[in-house]
């Protein structure tokens, strides 16, 4: 599709899991949800922004397509309080609230105008 705008939501469970279990971390799920303590939320982010996202992004530039990765903290672009379940504490896991367009809409902008 000729001009067509695309965004990409990922997640990277098995990567985490992954990442996890090589740091001797036990990956613990209650009601579906992973417990995301203190230990496991910086390898958490490390593998969805520094590894899933950055596979992504190339994989793409590898096909002559235009992209970037941000993560949901870069200009708080995803706003989320805790999410709160009754079998438990599950740690660092959140419920989105609100997200903020401006940054994609900036990015879109400069795409579209040819910006390089």
């Amino acid at each position: 599709m000729v001009g067509a705008k695309v965004l990409i939501v990922h997640g990277g469970g098995k990567d985490i899991t992954r990442a996890l279990d090589v740091n001797q971390i036990k990956t613990e799920f209650i009601s579906g949800y992973r417990v995301t303590d203190n230990k496991s939320i910086e390898i958490v982010e490390r593998v969805l922004s520094g590894g899933v996202n950055k596979r992504i992004v190339k994989g793409l530039a590898d096909e002559k397509l235009k992209s970037c990765g941000i993560s949901g903290k870069d200009a708080n672009l995803i706003v989320a309080s805790k999410k709160e379940i009754p079998d438990g504490d599950i740690g660092f896991v959140g419920e989105v609230k609100r997200v903020d367009n401006t940054i994609l809409n900036l990015m879109l902008e400069v795409a579209h105008s040819g910006a390089e």
